[in-house]
């Protein structure tokens, strides 16, 4: 496995396999997000194959941990840009909401160009968790209908969204209209 020495987990030598492991038993514990910084960081071959493979799993916890570990793939470099982000969008058509905001939120790790229409698309999404996801995964992109969106969003009936989508449009973009002003 190719260890990338400027990243700070470069030198834990736990397999993928066992990162994973420990990932999917308890996502949001001490030890779990520590699994999911180190197979971000490695960002290599298996790490990518174990996202894209749960991606595809039966169970929603799965396929929500697939998208958490594609969405930041690679230390100084983003790693299987192309590929992570075909398999993310793929998930924008899952039947589980949860999946769909763990992806919406992962492309916004990506942040690549091919995202921005699909999430725009899920803006009146019923689930406001969606709408959050959708929030994130549009916030660094200067584009003029993602800013439209954003600033849409400002007004969503839920706070987080609202907040998010205002912290967006004020913070996190350099884009400018007369619309956001």
């Amino acid at each position: 496995m190719t260890r990338d020495p400027r990243c700070t987990h470069a030198s834990d030598e736990r397999s993928t396999d066992e990162l994973v492991a420990r990932y999917l038993a308890a996502p949001g514990s001490s030890e779990g997000r520590e699994a999911i910084v180190i197979l971000h960081a490695r960002g290599g071959d298996a790490e990518f194959a174990h996202g894209a493979r749960l991606a595809k799993a039966v169970t929603e916890a799965e396929r929500v941990a697939g998208a958490d570990i594609l969405a930041q793939l690679g230390c100084e470099e983003r790693t299987h840009l192309e590929d992570s982000v075909r398999v993310l969008l793929s998930l924008l058509n899952d039947p589980s909401d949860a999946v769909v905001a763990a992806a919406a939120i992962a492309l916004g790790h990506r942040h690549h160009p091919s995202s921005i229409r699909p999430l725009i698309g899920l803006a009146r999404h019923p689930d406001a968790e969606v709408r959050f996801g959708v929030v994130l995964g549009l916030i660094d992109h200067e584009d003029l209908e993602a800013s439209t969106t954003l600033l849409e969003l400002t007004r969503d009936g839920d706070r987080d969204v609202r907040d998010w989508a205002t912290f967006g449009i004020a913070s996190q973009s350099d884009f400018d209209s007369p619309e956001i002003r």
